[in-house]
């Protein structure tokens, strides 16, 4: 359902993206598409919305967009068989991502790190051990996430 959504507002996103005529906007707004794309069994589409928009905005390395482009291009070179440039996508994900301070992020990256690693290798013992520490670290993750949000909105409410 997640995914869905982040489909509908990245169409959102571009349409006003087009209307102010800012197309780094509408790029940016494409990668999102690609991502919510990926996870919902398009991978190849996804592959060329990310492809289409590589070129029309700056991938600065604090930009989520930045990340998910990686990501969405680091699983089709898996798809390809050319596991190297998979692994350099996101080993400059993960590093992008914990010089930024996005936990979640790196959690994401790792965990498809782990899948080149069985797409290459096959599945191992480790692999899963590594699949499902990053796994486990990202729902920790969002679970405090959570928690702080809830306070938040509880001191809100108090508040008023």
């Amino acid at each position: 359902a997640q995914f869905l959504t982040t489909l509908q507002r990245s169409v959102h996103m571009q349409r006003l993206g087009w209307a102010a005529d800012h197309p780094t906007m509408v790029a940016r707004g494409e990668v999102f598409e690609a991502f919510a794309l990926l996870h919902l069994g398009d991978g190849e589409l996804a592959v060329g919305r990310a492809l289409a928009a590589t070129d029309r905005f700056e991938h600065r390395p604090e930009l989520l967009e930045t990340q998910l482009s990686r990501m969405v291009l680091a699983r089709s070179a898996t798809g390809q068989g050319d596991f190297a440039r998979a692994r350099e996508l996101l080993r400059s994900a993960v590093a992008d991502a914990t010089a930024n301070g996005r936990e979640a992020w790196v959690g994401m990256a790792l965990e498809a790190l782990a899948d080149v690693e069985a797409a290459e290798h096959g599945e191992t013992p480790a692999t899963a051990l590594w699949r499902d520490l990053a796994r486990s670290a990202l729902a920790r993750l969002w679970s405090e996430r959570e928690g702080r949000f809830s306070a938040l909105q509880d001191r809100d409410h108090i508040r008023r």
